[in-house]
Parts: C-alpha cells; structure tokens; sequence
C-alpha cells in the first residue's frame, strides 16, 4: 500500500469516528434528560403534562429531520451538511442549557431534535460511501452498533450523576467536547471531499408529506397516551392525518423519477429484513431502558444516581463485547447471531421480570451482562445487512429508512408500554387494592410480553437461518 492510500485510509477513520461520536451525542440526549425531567420542569415552573414536551420535542424534530438529510446532501454535499447539523446541534444545546421558560426549551429541544436526526443518518451514510474494504466496513458497524445501543443507557446514567452532583444544564453542556471533537474529526477526514451539486429537482411533495405524516404520527405515539388515545377527537384527526400524509409519500416516492426517498430499496430483502429488524430492536430496546426506570421510581423508589449504577451493568458488558464481534461475524451466519442475540436479551428481559417482585444484586448484574452481550450480538449484524446490501448512490436513502424504522419502533414501544403497565395496573388494583402489588404485576405482564415479542423474533430468524443453510462460515 503506498504512502497516499494509507493517508487517505487514516482520513476516512477520522470521518468515521467523528460521525460515529457525533451519532452516539444525538441519541443520548434522547434519553439523558428523563431522569432530570422533575428538575427542568420545577425551574421552568411547568407542569407535569407540560414537562412531557420537553422529550417530546426533540423525538417529533429527531424523526423529520432524519429524512431530510437526503435533501440536504444533495444540495450542499456531504461537508457544509455536517458542518451545518453538527454546529446548529451544539449552539441548540446550549440555548437549552438558557431557556427561561417551557415555550423557549420546546422551541431549542425542537431544533437539537431537528438537528440530530441528521447527524445520527449522516453516520450511517459516512460509512456507506467512504469505507472500501469490508474488513473496515465491519469494524465501523461493530462501533457504529455498539453507540446505538450503549447511547440511550448512556443517557439516564450521565443524566443522574450530572444533575446528582452538578445542575441539570450541564445535561446539555455536556453536548459541547463531544461536538467539538466531532467536528474536527470528521472535517479533517473530509478536506479532500469533492462535492458536484445534483442537477434533480426537490422532491418537495415527498418533503412535505413525510414532514407532516413522520411529524403527526410521532406525536400521536408521544402525546396519545395523555389525551386517553382515540377517545379524543383531536388525536384521533392527528392520527389520520399522519396516515393520508405518509400513503401520499409512499405514492409519490414510487411514481417520480428521483424521489426524497428511494422505497424501492425495500425490495431488497436483505435491505428490507435489516429494517424489519431495526424496528422491533428499536421498539424493545427503548421500552426496556423506559420500562426499568419507571419500575426503580415508582416501586422501589430509586433516586436518579441509583437508577444510573444499576444500568451501567449493559454498558460494561457491551464494551466487552467488541473485542468478540468481528471473530463472531468473520464465522457465524448473520442470521444465527441474531437469533442467539434476541435469546440472551429474552432471557435479560425474563430476569426483570423476577426483580419486579424483589430486587436482587446478583440478578440485576446477570440481567444488565445478558443485555449488553446481545446487543452486540444483533445490531451488529443487522448494521452489516443494512450497508452491505444497497449501492452506495442510495446511501442516504437506506441511511434515512433505516433509521426512521429504529425512531418509530422505539416510539411505538414506548407509547405502548406506557399504557400497557397503566391499563393493567389499575386492573389488578380492582382484585387486591394494593397500589405498589398492583404495579408490580403489571410490570411481570410487561417484562413476559417483551420477552415473547423476543422469543418470536428469534424464531422469525432461526426459519430463515434454515433457509439460508449456512450455519457456520468455513
């Protein structure tokens, strides 16, 4: 290898942690803020309901602007595209470190949403186009998928030791090193980037559909369970609208000739089984790290620092395991470590299912090493799947369905564990009049729900690990 190849290799590393550190900002401010929530709404004297938009915000921006980086990259190329969400980001974040009231923080948390959609799809196309060999291809999913999965556990623990110890701003000061380094980093790597405009007209039907449909159905999943779902008629016209929007988008991306979105790599099945998969990991991973807190606070009552020293557990055994993943992906079948990754994490999610009932340490720690350990073991190979299976011309297209179906499978998770655990709460509060056994029930019924969605996920992949044949790589 002569002396220009290798420095242009060490040019696309520094891109792709750059973009891979900027991705793991933009999804824990997802999370890092739920546990301070009590905090921020008493210093913007906001109630409790009100408090709900503070998250709210920044996941119905997140959604919207994951899409329009395909917009963005085509007419401003790949460097002012990530110089403008990576700069936009940080400033947000520190205007939401300042806001003065409710409307200013929804309005920042709006933007830093807006923004991080874009840098979290910006990660996901930087590898795509700019890594060649496959061997380097594998090695950036490995960490690209160990921040997806570690970012929003990373989240509630760093979002309680800084409140615990220093204020609840420096949840969003924290943003600023990671910005900055990733900045530099990925502006570094692509100095010698060379960018032609594209002569294609916006798509601007897709751009405001999938902006109207993403934006009213996430709200829908985020805010439908205060206003009691259908049986508001506001919600109800909030759904459908999202729903004539996105059938309008799926249209009009199958019928023009260079739409926002190419939906047509869905017919790719190795593409379209990746974001299959991408959206039951994202609806079970985001209820599991919403369900464990919730159980810690309102059972147990947990303070935010004891929540953080008990999730930690699956980020520990989720750095370990990366030393391991690309021996396991270099000889096993894609489809058989995903299958074996989606038992370890029934079997984490059965485990807390038993601690509902009384909390053991050895138990917390068995069940946060089996979490971490699978993570590894099905992300990774589904990231493999996703950027292996589509031309690097379609990157910011696969970039943008892939993670929409992560952002919509965490919300549907979610909103639906919210009402789950309430809904059967107060039915067991019928038969035993006992609030914190009524919760306690309802949380078993969650955690044994999640854990057959699991089971059945796994077996969806153990059928097509027969049909592929190919259980070991020689």
């Amino acid at each position: 290898m002569n002396n220009s190849s290798q420095t242009s290799d060490r040019l696309i590393w520094f891109t792709i942690i750059g973009g891979i550190l900027a991705a793991f900002m933009s999804i824990l401010d997802i999370q890092i803020t739920n546990v301070a929530i009590g905090t921020i709404q008493h210093a913007l004297n906001a109630s409790i309901d009100q408090g709900s938009w503070i998250s709210s915000a920044y996941l119905i921006a997140e959604i919207i602007g994951i899409p329009m980086t395909n917009l963005l990259l085509s007419r401003f190329g790949i460097r002012y595209t990530v110089l403008f969400s990576y700069v936009i980001f940080g400033i947000s974040s520190i205007l939401c470190a300042h806001a003065w009231n409710l409307p200013s923080m929804v309005i920042f948390r709006s933007i830093q949403g807006f923004t991080a959609g874009i840098v979290m799809s910006l990660a996901y196309v930087l590898i795509i186009t700019k890594i060649k060999n496959p061997r380097d291809g594998q090695l950036a999913i490995i960490l690209f998928g160990t921040i997806v999965s570690v970012a929003p556990i990373t989240g509630p623990i760093l979002g309680g030791v800084l409140t615990h110890y220093f204020d609840w701003k420096f949840i969003f000061y924290a943003n600023i090193p990671f910005d900055i380094l990733a900045i530099i980093l990925v502006m570094f790597g692509l100095q010698k980037d060379i960018y032609t405009k594209s002569p294609d007209k916006i798509d601007w039907v897709g751009v405001i559909t999938i902006t109207i449909g993403l934006g009213c159905m996430q709200f829908f999943l985020e805010e439908g369970y205060l206003y009691k779902w259908f049986e508001s008629k506001f919600i109800l016209c909030i759904f459908i609208i999202s729903i004539i929007t996105l059938i309008i988008f799926v249209f009009n991306a199958l019928l023009v000739k260079n739409p926002l979105i190419n939906l047509k790599l869905l017919l790719n099945l190795k593409f379209a089984i990746a974001c299959i998969g991408s959206f039951i990991a994202g609806a079970i991973m985001f209820a599991y790290i919403f369900v464990i807190p919730y159980l810690l606070v309102s059972v147990y009552n947990y303070t935010p620092i004891q929540i953080s020293y008990i999730i930690m557990w699956i980020g520990f055994a989720q750095f370990i395991m990366i030393m391991f993943a690309r021996i396991l992906l270099s000889k096993l079948n894609i489809y058989l470590m995903i299958a074996i990754g989606l038992l370890f994490f029934a079997a984490s999610v059965f485990i807390w299912g038993i601690l509902a009932i009384k909390l053991s340490l050895t138990l917390i720690i068995l069940a946060g090493l089996l979490r971490g350990i699978s993570s590894t073991l099905f992300l990774t190979p589904l990231g493999v799947m996703a950027t292996s299976s589509v031309p690097k011309d379609d990157a910011s297209s696969a970039s943008s369905l892939y993670n929409i179906a992560r952002s919509l499978g965490g919300a549907i998770g979610i909103a639906y564990m919210k009402t789950f655990i309430v809904t059967c709460a107060a039915k067991y509060l019928l038969v035993n009049n006992n609030q914190i056994e009524s919760l306690k029930l309802a949380f078993i019924d969650a955690f044994d729900l999640m854990s057959i969605i699991l089971l059945i996920t796994s077996g969806m992949f153990v059928i097509l690990l027969i049909l592929d044949k190919k259980w070991i790589k020689a």
